[in-house]
């Protein structure tokens, strides 16, 4: 195995307020190893140290991230802006063992080109907040993010010589094609007050909303047909999710540097669309529910043994 990486890094100060901030990072990684994946965990546990495999590849993985960032801090607010754009492109340059196993059975294949089994994700976010140089009791955060995602993934199954062993037929192929897109917008606030020099109280809000699209198609090469069957057709379905996430916290010093608190949030993960695989009996396209987490934390803060 080797690889290259560069981290990149560029800052302006234009004033003692305002200030930009480029990073750049790349990754490229060249994996020569076994890849020893196994059938199932009683066959890692018994042969530690035993691979089974009837075909070796090299798997590239380049990744690439890079942000700007632009700071100001003023008397009335302070304003950050984050932009961010990541690319991960991994695949096997030659087809991978599939079967975990000496025979020749199943191979992966996902070398198709740089328009396949590259993840891009563009995000954007804007946030203002109260100086941090203000004494006052009332501090305040507010803000709004989006991203959008790109997600096309090919893949390809080819059945070898020994197809028949896993219940396949030798020069038997199957494609499945998964493009995904999404996008998502977010509104964030959040305020505390000082109700006393030992009482603290928080309350914020968060509104999420994801739009996803999906789109599949599936065929098979029977051994000696020219033409493949087509299995799914290329088509598409949407889906959208959106959610409130609040958070309301209290903090109580009772002595300096100790503290005790509550806080409730609610969390929120969105859900998506199914996609095509190996298994043709499993629906694609079929939208799964979002995610939803309440969350309570009470506890304390503490320091301990620092000297003056």
């Amino acid at each position: 195995m080797h690889g290259y990486l560069g981290n990149y890094y560029l800052k302006f100060q234009g004033s003692s307020k305002f200030d930009l901030t480029l990073n750049v990072k790349h990754n490229e990684n060249r994996n020569d190893g076994t890849f020893p994946l196994v059938a199932s965990v009683e066959d890692a546990l018994s042969k530690p140290f035993k691979v089974n495999q009837n075909t070796l590849t090299t798997m590239v993985d380049n990744l690439f991230n890079t942000s700007l960032s632009a700071n100001y801090a003023g008397d009335a607010f302070n304003f950050t802006s984050q932009s961010a754009y990541q690319s991960n492109y991994r695949y096997y340059d030659k087809p991978i063992d599939s079967d975990f196993s000496p025979i020749d059975g199943i191979s992966l294949i996902n070398n198709y080109g740089k328009d396949w089994n590259k993840i891009e994700v563009l995000t954007q976010e804007f946030k203002f907040s109260s100086p941090s140089s203000s004494d006052s009791k009332f501090k305040w955060i507010g803000g709004v993010y989006g991203f959008y995602q790109k997600n096309p993934v090919k893949q390809g199954l080819s059945f070898g010589e020994d197809a028949e062993m896993v219940g396949s037929v030798p020069g038997l192929g199957i494609l499945s094609v998964n493009k995904g897109k999404s996008f998502g917008l977010a509104a964030f606030g959040q305020a505390s007050y000082a109700i006393t020099d030992e009482l603290m109280a928080t309350a914020g809000l968060r509104y999420d909303y994801e739009h996803k699209k999906q789109g599949v198609y599936g065929e098979m090469s029977m051994p000696g047909e020219e033409q493949p069957i087509v299995e799914q057709k290329d088509t598409s379905a949407t889906a959208s999710f959106k959610a409130l996430s609040p958070k309301v916290s209290l903090a109580y010093l009772f002595v300096p540097d100790h503290s005790l608190y509550a806080t409730y949030s609610r969390g929120f993960r969105a859900g998506g669309l199914t996609q095509i695989g190996s298994d043709r009996t499993a629906k694609p396209l079929v939208a799964y529910k979002p995610e939803y987490g309440n969350n309570i934390e009470v506890g304390s803060k503490n320091t301990f043994l620092i000297s003056a």
